[in-house]
């Protein structure tokens, strides 16, 4: 839609354009930014021999957009187009399930405490 999206590419030792390595896109939880926990995830992941891109969602952080603050895989080189992953944190958990049913280049996601925000925003916390 033409809004530029802020992102953290993160590379293996060694990194060569050259190679072929699997990549993970970790989603960020919900009001985050890129730097913050999925950063972290992104640069140990890097040490273990992947790519990944950890970005500010669109509206949020360096990412454009507005309204601001309210809740697009691309090429980049070296990427194993049959190796992507993804990883979602928290609110990321939920979306990137939801990306993953849509987007087959996502071979296998991968959720640490995952926070359905869809659900809740349509039933409530526990279905409160």
């Amino acid at each position: 839609n033409g809004i530029k999206i802020a992102s953290n590419i993160y590379t293996p030792k060694n990194y060569s354009k050259d190679k072929r390595y699997p990549a993970i896109v970790i989603a960020v939880p919900n009001g985050a930014v890129k730097e913050q926990a999925a950063g972290l995830y992104g640069q140990r992941l890097a040490e273990k021999g992947y790519i990944t891109i950890v970005s500010d969602c669109m509206f949020f952080g360096e990412s454009e957009g507005m309204p601001r603050q309210q809740d697009v895989i691309f090429s980049f080189p070296g990427v194993d187009s049959q190796r992507i992953y993804g990883l979602g944190i928290c609110g990321g958990g939920g979306y990137l399930l939801s990306c993953g049913q849509m987007d087959k280049r996502l071979k296998k996601i991968a959720t640490v405490s995952m926070f359905n925000t869809g659900a809740v925003r349509r039933e409530g916390f526990q279905n409160s």
